[in-house]
């Protein structure tokens, strides 16, 4: 596919898939329209790089499906002056559009390949905001923080850990998906004091679960 053509699909996928699942966002639309998803796929699914649907990026895991980022992006309201917690490199998609958003990003991943694949291709896009870790977010010391805003790649399948709530600043927010196939939601997550969050669900979703949290056993006669 011709880049003419990946520019004609990026427009696609944000007029008639994006605005029409009421993401209206000007700045969110706007980075969508500025960066080239082929870019942060494999080679083999380039052709369907705008296309609603997750692509497999190897090691069990998928970049976010457009309409997914959209309204992620959305949500979070991400401010010119925040700083921003990725959990789950993945692609670096995601990564990209929030670095055009905030004012710096920290991104980890506990697999290195995905966040080496991803510092290559954002310093192609000359985005140089962002600071990579790779870290265990639930077994590891995520470092910085509290953060304005937290974006959660993965799910949890019963809740957000009290460890990971605690790296929100009061008033911040955190987008996660809670639960386990096939009842998982996206949740919008605010800090509304030292020790106060409010939970808003959003929509319902299905995405891969965070490595190291083990959903508790249901018992069956």
């Amino acid at each position: 596919m011709t880049s003419i053509n990946q520019e004609q699909a990026r427009f696609n996928m944000v007029e008639q898939q994006v605005r029409t699942w009421d993401v209206l966002d000007a700045r969110v639309l706007s980075v969508l329209h500025e960066t080239p998803r082929e870019q942060f796929v494999p080679h083999a699914y380039n052709t369907l790089a705008y296309a609603d649907t997750e692509i497999k990026i190897g090691h069990g895991q998928s970049i976010e499906k457009p309409l997914i980022c959209a309204r992620l992006l959305q949500e979070l309201n991400v401010k010119e002056d925040e700083a921003v917690l990725e959990i789950g490199t993945g692609s670096g998609y995601l990564t990209a559009l929030l670095a055009q958003l905030a004012q710096h990003v920290y991104s980890i991943d506990k697999n290195s390949a995905f966040i080496e694949k991803a510092k290559m291709t954002l310093a192609t896009l000359e985005i140089n905001n962002v600071t990579f870790s790779t870290t265990d977010a639930i077994e590891g010391n995520i470092e910085n923080g509290p953060f304005d805003a937290i974006a959660c790649t993965t799910s949890f399948p019963e809740q957000v850990p009290q460890s990971l709530l605690e790296k929100i600043k009061v008033g911040g927010r955190m987008f996660a998906v809670i639960g386990q196939t096939p009842i998982m939601e996206a949740t919008l997550i605010t800090r509304t004091g030292e020790s106060e969050w409010h939970k808003e669900a959003l929509f319902e979703t299905e995405t891969a679960a965070i490595d190291g949290l083990k959903a508790t056993p249901k018992f069956t006669l």
